[in-house]
């Protein structure tokens, strides 16, 4: 899973650390990278064992339904690390990985296995947040996540349906 991952990123060219932050059970990297898709921004919690607990990249330029389309891509891929950096510092520490991974296939359970992103939709923005839709199909019904941003385009909640509307019955 993660060659696959490491396949579909861009080539890193360079990379710069710009601060290491200690604190009491983990710390904080800021990092620079230049890769063959433009400079990101990166930022890094490392546990006290020395092992990376999350990380977040700057997508701030990015418009929000390609963020939400990016995070959405992960989750179904199954690449739920990836997913993860996707929400915001503090989301991460609400959610880890493997409850992340968990409401996916509970989501699952209930719809069937995910099929595609039909659509995504921006469908409010304020300067402070924005809430996109995204339409996705599964092998059972077709139904809505909801996906909160922040002003720097960090996830800051998703709405993961519990009782998805039925399907319609067949005519």
């Amino acid at each position: 899973m993660v060659a696959a991952t490491m396949k579909t990123q861009p080539k890193l060219l360079r990379w710069t650390i710009r601060s290491i932050q200690p604190g009491y059970d983990s710390s904080t990297v800021e990092a620079t990278l230049v890769t063959s898709a433009g400079q990101r921004d990166l930022l890094m919690v490392i546990d006290a064992d020395g092992k990376i607990d999350g990380y977040h990249f700057n997508v701030t330029d990015q418009p929000a339904e390609k963020v939400v389309r990016d995070f959405i891509s992960a989750l179904s891929a199954g690449h739920f690390i990836s997913a993860s950096s996707f929400l915001s510092p503090v989301m991460q520490e609400q959610i880890s990985q493997a409850q992340l991974q968990q409401k996916w296939f509970n989501l699952q359970r209930i719809t069937g296995n995910f099929v595609r992103v039909k659509r995504v939709s921006r469908a409010e923005s304020t300067p402070d947040m924005r809430l996109v839709i995204v339409n996705t199909e599964f092998n059972r019904l077709t139904d809505n996540l909801f996906v909160t941003l922040d002003a720097q385009n960090q996830i800051i909640g998703v709405d993961f349906p519990t009782d998805p509307a039925p399907p319609s019955p067949p005519r």
